[in-house]
């Protein structure tokens, strides 16, 4: 370690990993700072006994050919490294009594199985998809305007136009009238119902889902093992198990960074991974910060936690025909939202099953899998003494895909809001950054810039989105502009 970097990036999660690789290929002098005792934030993995767990990320999008995992793995020269298995087996939905399987990875074949299943709103089903391919395909198009794009964007962008305030329910409104297929639209990794997360938000995950998800062979953690391979290959140097206490500014700029253990080291610029909340109250402090932007992060609401149960069994899932990922949603998501808000595990969770080891056969032994079971939960809860019986509760739920699995568990493990926050520091254990609304999506997201000279965001409090991808691009995004800003420097 030395005295002195180019840049200094405070945490190694997915967004400060790819912002640390891509500025140490551009020549850079780059150290990560990592408190935990390793790298990637929500996107690792531990084993026992044989079996590999991933601790919250179970899939990704973005790694087919094009997508944006693919497009940063091959300018980091490390694409022929990793091997990404496509999860071909359908998404099973769980509705009541009624199992349904969706076809993934094929959005014709989805949009006719959706067409069969619910022959009323048949004809409205190309029509609502053909917008979200619309929006997602004019989000992808936008870049960065110039004067004169500014005065054509209405004729460029009519769908950003017209839906830029506009929530999921918003559209479903118009459209469709059958419950259940509005739970099936409503599908998404957020902890909102379709009342308040934005439509851009699901234009995204439904269009670029149907690109396909994939698994990346030997679990999450070797994904983000191959952004540190990336970083180190050019020289760039990542440090575990140390914690920044202070984030030193002198003449309103960034000089660097101060340890807990009171190591001073210099930089001409600091890229905080951490929370909003991390990053601007206790690394920085208000006495930097314009009073309108205090005011801003105050005024951003992140999203709800997650109660996390990892499982190994002794059923041979395969032979069973179980399907790798199985949602069962609740069919009040809106019930579901509030009792959240206020505090409380609601009366009908969620729930959320991936069970990896059907998609990449290296992660359990022979005839056993591993499952990742999750529930949205709320922070202040008795957490201690309900832990146990609300595991228990979810284990019977899940046994509405899985028959008998209670019988059949050979390691039991529960990460609660508690422990998501102790690990990662996020906020209140929060599993997605920022909510998803239209308030706080796009433009009115937390940028990459920040106030303070010299000081980038990245990660899932800030632009694009949260996800795997989203994050990724936000370190794509923060490398972009402190790669500019060094040019008109020069």
């Amino acid at each position: 370690m030395k005295e002195q970097y180019d840049v200094i990036i405070i945490g190694a999660g997915i967004g400060g990993l790819t912002c640390g690789a891509i500025l140490a290929k551009e020549g850079m002098k780059v150290l990560v700072i990592e408190q935990a005792s390793k790298p990637g934030g929500y996107a690792t993995s531990y084993r026992k006994d044989g079996f590999t767990f991933d601790s919250c990320v179970h899939f990704l999008g973005g790694c087919g050919e094009g997508g944006i995992i693919s497009q940063i793995f091959r300018y980091l020269e490390i694409d022929r490294e990793m091997e990404f298995i496509e999860i071909r087996s359908p998404l099973e939905v769980i509705l009541g009594d009624e199992k349904i399987l969706l076809p993934v990875s094929n959005s014709l074949a989805l949009e006719e199985k959706l067409q069969a299943l619910f022959p009323e709103e048949a004809q409205r089903i190309p029509e609502y998809h053909r917008i979200l391919k619309k929006i997602n395909q004019e989000i992808l198009n936008i870049g960065s305007p110039s004067f004169l794009n500014l005065l054509s964007f209405p004729f460029r962008y009519p769908h950003l136009v017209r839906y830029h305030r506009s929530t999921l329910k918003d559209l479903l409104d118009r459209y469709f009238t059958d419950p259940r297929l509005r739970t099936i639209l409503s599908l998404a990794p957020a902890t909102l119902p379709a009342s308040r997360i934005s439509l851009f938000f699901m234009a995204i995950v439904a269009i670029q889902g149907q690109e396909g998800f994939y698994y990346p062979k030997g679990g999450i953690q070797s994904f983000s093992n191959l952004f540190v391979e990336g970083l180190r290959k050019r020289n760039g140097e990542l440090l575990l198990n140390r914690s920044v206490e202070k984030i030193l500014i002198e003449r309103k700029r960034v000089v660097g960074v101060r340890l807990a253990d009171g190591k001073r080291i210099e930089s001409r610029c600091v890229v905080s991974n951490a929370s909003l909340e991390e990053t601007f109250f206790r690394l920085i402090g208000r006495e930097h910060l314009p009073i309108r932007y205090i005011k801003r992060i105050e005024s951003q609401k992140v999203s709800h936690s997650g109660f996390c149960l990892h499982l190994a069994t002794d059923l041979d899932l395969k032979s069973l025909g179980v399907s790798s990922n199985i949602s069962i949603p609740s069919l009040d998501s809106e019930k579901e939202y509030g009792a959240l808000n206020n505090n409380q595990l609601p009366v009908e969770s969620s729930i959320m099953i991936s069970i990896p080891s059907l998609v990449d056969d290296s992660l359990a032994p022979e005839g056993r899998h591993v499952l990742h079971l999750l529930i949205p939960a709320p922070y202040e809860y008795n957490w201690e003494e309900e832990r146990e019986r609300i595991a228990s509760k979810i284990i019977r739920e899940a046994e509405r895909a899985i028959p008998d699995l209670s019988s059949h568990i050979l390691y039991q493990d529960v990460s609660t809001p508690l422990t998501l926050e102790r690990y990662t520091r996020n906020t209140k254990g929060a599993m997605y950054g920022l909510q998803a609304t239209p308030e706080q999506f796009g433009k009115d997201r937390i940028g990459q810039r920040t106030p303070i000279k010299n000081l980038y965001l990245v990660g899932h409090y800030t632009r694009p989105a949260h996800g795997v991808a989203g994050v990724a691009m936000s370190g794509q995004f923060a490398a972009q502009a402190i790669l500019r800003r060094r040019l008109t420097q020069i």
